[in-house]
């Protein structure tokens, strides 16, 4: 599905080292709401942090909004596979908006497997 990973854009993240993990948009369809977003770790991820990188790159759908935004729900959190390496990427799907709540999946992978899911779940990001 995503035959030529380039990046497309940077994010517009307020967070700052060592908290920022969501890097750059490399694959984005708007009409079906998907992004693919590059995160990179300094250490070897838990899974609060593998949530907290999915959540960060909800961004992809904002553009240069400027609202911030807060992950106000989990549901259905996953680690499939151990996590060994400090690059991955983030697929993540927009479900929908409902009065300033916005639903996502998401799933982890890494390049060379993208067929190999190493986590997933649903969020829900609200924005002020």
């Amino acid at each position: 599905m995503y035959s030529e990973y380039k990046v497309m854009s940077k994010l517009n993240l307020p967070h700052k080292a060592p908290v920022r993990f969501a890097q750059e948009v490399i694959y984005k369809e708007l009409d079906k709401d998907i992004a693919v977003v590059s995160v990179k770790f300094d250490s070897l991820p838990s899974l609060a942090m593998i949530v907290e990188a999915a959540a960060q790159s909800s961004a992809a759908f904002g553009g240069n909004d400027k609202k911030m935004g807060f992950l106000v729900s989990l549901k259905n959190i996953k680690l499939l596979e151990e996590l060994k390496s400090l690059d991955y990427y983030v697929e993540i799907f927009a479900q929908h908006q409902l009065a300033g709540l916005s639903y996502f999946n998401f799933k982890v992978f890494i390049k060379e497997e993208k067929e190999k899911v190493l986590a997933n779940g649903t969020f829900i990001i609200a924005l002020l």
